[in-house]
């Protein structure tokens, strides 16, 4: 999806099964993935609310929010 619509992402690869650091753990405090966090902050931790979050009318695209991390 990211891709297709040409957004800036920041892909951070993590295995849960080997364990996740403490950081990830403040993102994601059940250390599952994936996990995206917003240029405000913004978290959140289930695959179809990012989807929506990310296509949807509310994310507009600004310099300062166009540069996220998706976690996976």
């Amino acid at each position: 999806m990211a891709n297709v619509n040409n957004l800036d992402l920041e892909f951070v690869h993590t295995e849960p099964a080997k364990g996740v650091s403490d950081d990830y753990k403040l993102i994601n405090k059940l250390g599952l993935v994936p996990s995206f966090v917003g240029a405000d902050n913004f978290t959140l931790t289930e695959s179809i609310a990012i989807a929506i979050y990310r296509k949807s009318a509310a994310f507009h695209y600004t310099p300062s929010a166009t540069k996220s991390k998706h976690l996976q």
